[in-house]
Protein backbone atom coordinates (compact mmCIF):
# COMPACT_ATOMS: atom_id res chain seq x y z
CA UNK A 1 0.00 0.00 0.00
CA UNK A 2 1.35 3.60 -1.13
CA UNK A 3 1.84 6.07 1.50
CA UNK A 4 -0.40 9.27 1.45
CA UNK A 5 1.42 12.45 1.12
CA UNK A 6 0.58 14.77 4.09
CA UNK A 7 1.44 18.48 3.06
CA UNK A 8 0.13 19.83 6.18
CA UNK A 9 1.89 17.62 8.58
CA UNK A 10 4.18 20.35 9.96
CA UNK A 11 4.20 19.21 13.74
CA UNK A 12 6.05 16.47 15.04
CA UNK A 13 4.80 12.92 16.14
CA UNK A 14 3.15 12.76 19.47
CA UNK A 15 5.51 11.76 22.05
CA UNK A 16 5.09 7.70 22.95
CA UNK A 17 3.29 8.03 26.00
CA UNK A 18 1.13 11.28 24.69
CA UNK A 19 0.31 8.85 21.93
CA UNK A 20 -0.32 5.90 23.86
CA UNK A 21 -2.73 7.76 26.25
CA UNK A 22 -4.92 8.88 22.81
CA UNK A 23 -5.18 5.42 21.47
CA UNK A 24 -6.56 4.22 25.11
CA UNK A 25 -8.79 7.25 24.98
CA UNK A 26 -10.39 6.27 21.07
CA UNK A 27 -10.74 3.00 22.11
CA UNK A 28 -12.40 4.00 25.38
CA UNK A 29 -14.41 6.46 24.05
CA UNK A 30 -13.83 7.14 20.49
CA UNK A 31 -12.99 10.36 18.29
CA UNK A 32 -14.56 13.06 20.82
CA UNK A 33 -13.12 16.00 18.35
CA UNK A 34 -13.15 14.74 14.17
CA UNK A 35 -10.34 15.38 12.21
CA UNK A 36 -9.87 18.53 9.89
CA UNK A 37 -9.81 18.30 6.32
CA UNK A 38 -9.26 20.64 3.28
CA UNK A 39 -11.00 20.09 0.05
CA UNK A 40 -8.51 17.88 -1.29
CA UNK A 41 -8.98 15.46 1.28
CA UNK A 42 -5.26 16.44 3.23
CA UNK A 43 -5.24 16.59 7.04
CA UNK A 44 -5.40 20.03 8.55
CA UNK A 45 -5.88 18.70 11.58
CA UNK A 46 -6.14 15.14 13.16
CA UNK A 47 -3.09 13.42 12.08
CA UNK A 48 -2.23 10.93 15.39
CA UNK A 49 -6.36 10.31 15.84
CA UNK A 50 -6.59 8.63 11.78
CA UNK A 51 -3.18 6.89 12.18
CA UNK A 52 -4.79 5.33 15.36
CA UNK A 53 -8.45 4.78 14.38
CA UNK A 54 -7.13 2.92 11.34
CA UNK A 55 -4.84 0.48 14.08
CA UNK A 56 -7.73 -0.30 16.16
CA UNK A 57 -10.19 -0.45 13.35
CA UNK A 58 -12.57 1.72 14.17
CA UNK A 59 -14.46 4.73 12.62
CA UNK A 60 -12.73 8.07 12.33
CA UNK A 61 -14.75 10.98 11.91
CA UNK A 62 -14.20 14.21 9.73
CA UNK A 63 -15.36 16.90 8.71
CA UNK A 64 -14.16 19.08 5.19
CA UNK A 65 -13.00 23.02 5.20
CA UNK A 66 -13.70 23.98 1.46
CA UNK A 67 -12.08 26.94 -0.04
CA UNK A 68 -9.29 27.92 2.47
CA UNK A 69 -5.89 29.72 1.30
CA UNK A 70 -2.98 27.90 2.13
CA UNK A 71 -2.06 30.50 5.12
CA UNK A 72 -5.49 29.63 6.47
CA UNK A 73 -4.78 25.55 6.21
CA UNK A 74 -1.08 25.94 8.12
CA UNK A 75 -2.80 28.64 10.80
CA UNK A 76 -5.60 25.79 10.85
CA UNK A 77 -2.84 23.43 11.69
CA UNK A 78 -0.65 24.75 14.49
CA UNK A 79 -3.16 26.67 16.70
CA UNK A 80 -5.51 23.62 17.91
CA UNK A 81 -2.33 21.87 17.87
CA UNK A 82 -0.98 24.65 19.93
CA UNK A 83 -3.89 24.38 22.91
CA UNK A 84 -3.85 20.80 22.94
CA UNK A 85 0.66 19.88 22.96
CA UNK A 86 3.25 21.04 24.60
CA UNK A 87 5.34 22.36 21.71
CA UNK A 88 9.20 22.86 22.82
CA UNK A 89 10.95 25.88 21.74
CA UNK A 90 12.92 23.54 19.29
CA UNK A 91 9.75 22.14 18.04
CA UNK A 92 8.59 25.49 17.17
CA UNK A 93 12.16 26.47 15.67
CA UNK A 94 11.62 23.37 13.23
CA UNK A 95 8.33 24.36 12.47
CA UNK A 96 9.30 27.88 11.81
CA UNK A 97 12.08 26.59 9.08
CA UNK A 98 9.42 25.00 7.85
CA UNK A 99 6.92 27.20 7.14
CA UNK A 100 9.79 29.42 5.91
CA UNK A 101 10.86 27.66 3.21
CA UNK A 102 7.05 27.07 2.10
CA UNK A 103 7.25 30.98 1.35
CA UNK A 104 5.73 32.48 5.05
CA UNK A 105 6.71 35.55 6.30
CA UNK A 106 8.41 35.60 9.34
CA UNK A 107 5.74 38.07 10.36
CA UNK A 108 2.90 35.44 9.51
CA UNK A 109 4.82 32.47 11.31
CA UNK A 110 5.16 34.16 14.42
CA UNK A 111 1.81 34.99 14.56
CA UNK A 112 1.48 31.61 14.29
CA UNK A 113 3.61 29.82 16.70
CA UNK A 114 3.46 32.85 19.11
CA UNK A 115 6.46 33.91 20.21
CA UNK A 116 8.18 37.67 18.65
CA UNK A 117 9.14 38.16 14.98
CA UNK A 118 12.51 39.51 16.03
CA UNK A 119 12.99 35.57 17.20
CA UNK A 120 11.70 33.91 14.44
CA UNK A 121 13.54 36.15 12.23
CA UNK A 122 16.84 34.85 13.89
CA UNK A 123 15.89 31.49 13.10
CA UNK A 124 14.82 31.84 9.80
CA UNK A 125 17.55 34.08 8.45
CA UNK A 126 20.59 33.50 10.63
CA UNK A 127 23.05 34.79 8.02
CA UNK A 128 20.80 38.16 8.80
CA UNK A 129 23.01 40.11 11.74
CA UNK A 130 22.25 42.49 14.59
CA UNK A 131 23.49 45.56 13.66
CA UNK A 132 24.72 46.73 16.75
CA UNK A 133 25.89 44.08 18.50
CA UNK A 134 27.23 41.85 15.22
CA UNK A 135 25.79 38.83 16.27
CA UNK A 136 23.16 36.60 14.57
CA UNK A 137 19.56 37.90 15.33
CA UNK A 138 18.83 34.52 16.74
CA UNK A 139 22.10 34.23 19.41
CA UNK A 140 21.73 35.05 22.77
CA UNK A 141 23.55 37.86 24.00
CA UNK A 142 24.10 36.21 27.10
CA UNK A 143 24.70 32.35 26.84
CA UNK A 144 26.00 33.31 22.93
CA UNK A 145 23.55 29.90 22.33
CA UNK A 146 20.72 30.31 19.55
CA UNK A 147 17.77 31.53 20.01
CA UNK A 148 18.01 33.64 22.87
CA UNK A 149 15.75 31.68 25.54
CA UNK A 150 12.55 33.83 26.46
CA UNK A 151 13.85 33.90 29.94
CA UNK A 152 16.97 35.59 29.07
CA UNK A 153 17.22 39.40 29.93
CA UNK A 154 18.76 39.38 25.87
CA UNK A 155 15.20 38.64 25.08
Amino acid sequence: MRKRVQPYRILPALPPEERAKLKESIARYGVIHPITLEEKGHILDGHERQAICLELGVACPAHTLPRLTDEQKIELVYHPNLRRRQVSEQQRQAVAITLHRRGLSASTIAKFVGLPNFLVMGWVSPEKRDTDSNQPTGVCRTTAAPPCPLWCAAA
